[in-house]
């Protein structure tokens, strides 16, 4: 039985106009059971969300038709309630070469690129959420509902991708 007191569930926002985009990461993330999970196709439901719901990472795509993802992130930033919320974008706007040469982060952002290899989403969501203590960390207790054959993936995963996108120089 797991200790409570050091664990609970990361909520996460999805903000993406792709239909398919959204429930595919919302189940992927759902599955783990370490996350709390909001989807929206629309930018304006999202910020309502935000606001309501409080998450602590927002996955936001840049490209929408009702409102680009950087006005999102403007508003979001600008409301005392949803400033200090996490924003990650994720778009087709820079492969994954360029996003490596910048460290992971763009304009400020943690940035992922599309197509979204799943695998590489989740260690990334979860490297940030722990580097910038969001959640309650305890090590090896934050992937206790993850079988343990994935998480002694993850964890080697989580290295090679720490390494590879943060090399020490």
């Amino acid at each position: 039985m797991k200790n409570e007191s050091c664990y609970r569930k990361a909520k996460i926002l999805i903000i993406d106009d792709e239909k398919s985009v959204c429930k595919l990461l919302k189940f992927i993330m759902e599955r783990t059971k370490k996350y709390e999970v909001w989807a929206t196709t629309s930018p304006i439901e999202g910020i309502n969300l935000a606001k309501r719901n409080h998450p602590d990472l927002i996955l936001l795509d840049i490209i929408m038709s009702e409102m680009d993802g950087t006005e999102v992130a403007v508003r979001l930033s600008d409301d005392p309630s949803t400033k200090d919320i996490l924003i990650v974008f994720v778009s087709v706007l820079a492969n994954q070469q360029e996003i490596e040469n910048k460290k992971g982060f763009i304009g400020g952002h943690p940035f992922i690129s599309k197509p979204l290899n799943t695998k590489i989403l989740m260690a990334r969501i979860e490297s940030l959420l722990k580097e910038t203590n969001i959640i309650p960390y305890k090590e090896g207790h934050v992937a206790a509902n993850i079988p343990p054959i994935r998480n002694a993936f993850f964890a080697n995963f989580k290295l090679l991708l720490k390494n590879h996108l943060f090399p020490a120089h």
